[in-house]
């Protein structure tokens, strides 16, 4: 998706070449805190899947130990976690090329961010062997910091119908590059070991609560692609400022992507691989600006502007009443370097 981006902006570079020189162009170095709640939404983090294969290989080592008809079931409860909300100080850029009436803009941020991160898994074994069932619940507390390195793109065309009102629409790419890793402690009564036991002879019957160590290794890489359009209003309040109210409306798609989590045993070395595909997501809302524009002179001017976008879903995993919310501070200075 990028890719067709940036092949969208080469050709809109190549349409407004011609006009450029006769048109104004002014840049704008930028500075945003944008707030996401992405990792606090309820919905769509299914539990880690059980592997098939491994559990395959633990029935093998058992069926030699307690008996061919000895068989290993295991189910993935309702956990839990907990995670803050993601700040992301981002800088750039704009650089708009346009006359008083029909305005291109395109922008680029780029920011990082670190938050910490809690998840609560727990689990049902059954081990059915020798006429018996024995049942062991393991409950997986991992701790730890997650970053996240994002860019935003986004190419907006204005066209101004009079002194107090414009149509506004373009396209919206984002990227957020995810990693964590968690620390691990596995807490399970030992049901199933002590079954093993008695049925294999192998050793005594341990009354107490087993642990052990693992570390859980996170990665995604999610995009969203936007179309938005809707108007805007202009209000001067002083000779050189003006309130000024943007009301978008977007379609947005963010494709499928691969959530990947890497599980390893520190006390017997051993791995599990726990990733998962998601699903692609559609979604709709409004995407408002509210800022202040204010002239020092005909060629420098500040603006700070409050924008929040809501991204409420049509398809995916997750629910409509369930959005994605990103709202922010966006600052900038404005240079205008035409005629």
């Amino acid at each position: 998706m990028l890719r067709s981006f940036l092949r969208i902006l080469g050709g809109a570079a190549l349409i407004l070449a011609p006009q450029a020189a006769a048109a104004g162009i002014s840049l704008s170095p930028r500075a945003v805190i944008y707030f996401d709640n992405g990792e606090q939404r309820q919905q769509g983090i299914d539990a880690f899947p059980i592997p098939t294969d491994a559990l395959a290989g633990l029935n093998d080592q058992i069926r030699a130990l307690a008996g061919p008809d000895a068989a290993l079931s295991g189910a993935v409860g309702e956990g839990g976690g907990s995670a803050r909300q993601i700040v992301f100080p981002m800088f750039g850029g704009s650089i708009t090329v346009g006359g008083q009436q029909t305005q291109v803009t395109f922008t680029g941020l780029y920011g990082t961010a670190e938050t910490s991160s809690r998840i609560v898994v727990p689990l049902n074994l059954a081990l059915t062997a020798g006429g018996f069932t024995a049942t062991d619940l393991l409950s997986t507390v991992a701790e730890g910091r997650a970053t996240y390195r994002r860019i935003d793109l986004e190419l907006t065309v204005q066209h101004r119908l009079d002194e107090r009102f414009a149509l506004i629409g373009g396209v919206r790419y984002e990227r957020v590059r995810s990693r964590a890793t968690l620390d691990a402690i596995t807490t399970s009564s030992t049901n199933i070991a002590n079954l093993v036991a008695l049925l294999s002879g192998s050793g005594p019957v341990d009354l107490g609560l087993s642990q052990g160590e693992q570390r859980l290794d996170l990665g995604a890489v999610s995009e969203s692609w936007s179309l938005r359009g809707g108007a805007a209003a202009f209000v001067p309040f002083a000779r050189r400022q003006l309130v000024y109210v943007n009301g978008m409306v977007h379609v947005s798609r963010a494709p499928a992507l691969t959530a990947q989590a890497l599980l390893t045993d520190l006390d017997g070395g051993g791995t599990l691989d726990l990733s998962t595909r998601r699903p692609s997501e559609t979604s709709v809302g409004p995407d408002i600006s509210v800022g202040i524009l204010s002239r020092f002179s005909d060629r420098v001017a500040l603006d700070i502007r409050y924008r929040g976008i809501f991204y409420f879903p049509l398809s995916g995993v997750r629910s409509f009443d369930d959005p994605r919310v990103n709202h922010g501070l966006n600052l900038g200075l404005t240079f205008a370097l035409g005629r």
